[in-house]
């Protein structure tokens, strides 16, 4: 895994990945960061990266100049494989926040006094539908800025299911794995 820009780029993990993570390719990652470069100021923006496995998305966004970016995961080999990759990149603490969690669990317990999340990451395992019930989740939680953008990482065969609330602004597809950038309506 290797961060491709900002201030920690070209900072590569060369370990071992365990082999129920899929971490987001270069390429992909790279396409997704082209598209959030023209919707998101990523200076001051708070992030999420639920189901973040190693957190190649949430530390390439702190790459970028994202203020804090808080993963989720709920596998907690995930979890401290990102503690090794923030340690190894050196990436100041007060900048991260690596959570050991269910990421629907993580997003309904979130406080409304907490502050607002300007960007969401969902890569989930392609086994399990995370990303329909989290969308449906996000209708009813008062989380996100008027401005947030939300970025899915999902099997070319699932359906999603866009509440109304919001609308995709862009749609990717790198071989069997779709990307979609939905917004607030």
């Amino acid at each position: 895994m290797r961060l491709t820009t900002g201030i920690y780029g070209g900072l590569y993990y060369s370990g071992k990945i365990p082999n129920n993570i899929r971490p987001t390719s270069d390429k992909t990652r790279q396409s997704i960061f082209n598209v959030l470069s023209n919707l998101v100021d990523f200076d001051n923006c708070i992030c999420l990266d639920l189901c973040s496995g190693t957190g190649a998305l949430g530390f390439e966004s702190l790459s970028r100049g994202v203020s804090h970016v808080t993963l989720v995961d709920n596998s907690k080999k995930s979890c401290e494989l990102a503690s090794e990759i923030a340690k190894l990149f050196k990436i100041p603490k007060e900048d991260y926040s690596i959570i050991c969690r269910d990421a629907l669990k993580f997003v309904r317990d979130y406080s409304d006094e907490s502050p607002k999340i300007d960007l969401i990451f969902c890569d989930p395992p392609y086994k399990v539908d995370v990303i329909n019930p989290l969308l449906a989740l996000l209708t009813e939680k008062d989380i996100l800025n008027d401005s947030a953008i939300i970025t899915l990482e999902y099997p070319k065969d699932m359906k999603l299911h866009i509440p109304t609330v919001f609308r995709s602004i862009s749609h990717k597809t790198f071989g069997e794995t779709q990307v979609e950038f939905i917004e607030i309506v």
